[in-house]
């Protein structure tokens, strides 16, 4: 078996773990939350996500670029100050939210979880490019494991014995269950023995952070435009129809993009390093890329087939009949989370051809089209469901285009 694929192999397992107890658990948490709860719950981690992801300035998404550790965990080091920097601002201007009466008292807990989900979220993202780095995938699969396990149990414990808490609940699950797999991953890439080796200064950090000044230039707007675009609809169908229906739709996805996006994500960061050590020697890109393409597809075409056609019947069998709005979704939406799921594990071979620029210019018009449609099936229409059925049109012929423009991209001939 060739190392990428053993590789692969290893994250599927944790991450296979990590994204298979949510799915296990749905019926449960679906039960004791309900639509309004999973609606909060989505709003607040929606939220989460779109500061989160941009809080490191996407350093970490470096840290497979430099030639020797001390480059790297002094950039390590300028992403999770950067984390800690957008955390406090968060926090500073929640608390003005509340104070002016733009934050509800019935929300006041978004003062402590926003901020603190923040600053987790996007220091996870940074010790698992470091176990990237360092080739360590045993550690990043029994990390996302840890992660999953602990965040369920303490969601249907909390859903069980305190169901006063609502979304509260789900997300002091979330909150825990990132605190230890931020501990568990840190000691695993021996942070505090690169620590105590390796020589941390305000210099070397700086100078990384202008030496990879792209990718807060470019990675950052890129990676908030995508996460934005692809979170819009909580926040929006949240906003003009309510909870509820951004909860059907928050299941929807997570029930669908879930299975398969466990496949994804752990090709998606084997082949970013497997993509940047064939580049540095000046190796052709477009076979590696090819061979993912095809075997993704291969292995998603039964599942979404599936789904294509009986989405509301096995939502309503296995989550109960309110659920069954949110199987609707998930029968529109599957063209659209098919052709991301192809595309997310090589979208990273933007990054190592550095086109940052181009791809910044393709997740703001993304961006737009996305908000747009929601806009135009909430206010034209009233429906949530032509809002839904727009957006994922949207996203399936944006990603149709990045699929031929990545193809075009890798065959062109190396510059050297």
């Amino acid at each position: 078996m060739r190392r990428f694929e053993r590789n692969i192999l290893i994250l599927v397992s944790g991450t296979g773990v990590a994204q298979l107890l949510p799915i296990l658990a749905s019926p449960v948490i679906a039960r004791l939350y309900g639509p309004a709860g999973f609606g909060y719950f989505a709003v607040a981690t929606s939220i989460i996500g779109i500061i989160g992801v941009a809080a490191t300035g996407k350093y970490e998404q470096a840290l497979l670029l430099p030639d020797d550790d001390l480059k790297a965990w002094n950039l390590a080091a300028a992403a999770l100050l950067s984390a800690l920097f957008i955390s406090l601002m968060t926090l500073g201007v929640l608390c003005g939210f509340y104070l002016t009466g733009l934050l509800v008292p019935e929300l006041a807990w978004f003062l402590w979880v926003i901020p603190l989900g923040v600053f987790l979220y996007s220091s996870l993202q940074t010790f698992v490019s470091c176990a990237n780095r360092l080739k360590n995938y045993k550690a990043m699969a029994q990390n996302r494991a840890l992660q999953s396990f602990v965040s369920v149990t303490i969601q249907i414990v909390v859903g069980l014995m305190f169901p006063q808490l609502g979304a509260l609940g789900l997300l002091i699950g979330f909150l825990v269950g990132h605190a230890l797999a931020v501990a568990l991953i840190a000691f695993r890439v021996g942070c505090v023995k690169w620590i105590e080796k390796i020589q941390l200064s305000r210099e070397l950090i700086w100078q990384q952070a202008k030496r990879y000044r792209l990718f807060p230039l470019f990675g950052m707007p890129n990676a908030l435009a995508n996460v934005a675009s692809r979170q819009a609809p909580n926040l929006m169908l949240a906003f003009f129809f309510g909870a509820p229906i951004a909860g059907f739709y928050s299941m929807s996805n997570r029930l669908v993009s879930a299975p398969l996006g466990l496949l994804g994500n752990s090709v998606g960061q084997v082949f970013f390093e497997t993509a940047a050590r064939k580049h540095n020697q000046k190796e052709n890109l477009s076979p590696l890329v090819s061979r993912i393409y095809k075997r993704l597809f291969l292995v998603s075409l039964i599942p979404f087939a599936v789904i294509l056609l009986y989405a509301p019947q096995l939502f309503t069998w296995v989550l109960g009949q309110e659920w069954l709005e949110a199987g609707k979704y998930a029968q529109v939406l599957i063209p659209w989370i098919m052709m991301m799921f192809l595309n997310s594990p090589v979208v990273p071979v933007l990054a190592v051809l550095e086109r940052q620029k181009t791809q910044f210019t393709f997740e703001m018009a993304l961006l737009v089209s996305r908000v747009s449609a929601i806009l135009i099936g909430a206010i034209a229409f009233s429906s949530p469901y032509v809002a839904v059925c727009l957006f994922g049109g949207v996203g399936f012929v944006f990603n149709l285009f990045l699929f031929f423009y990545i193809n075009y991209l890798v065959r062109r001939p190396l510059t050297i």
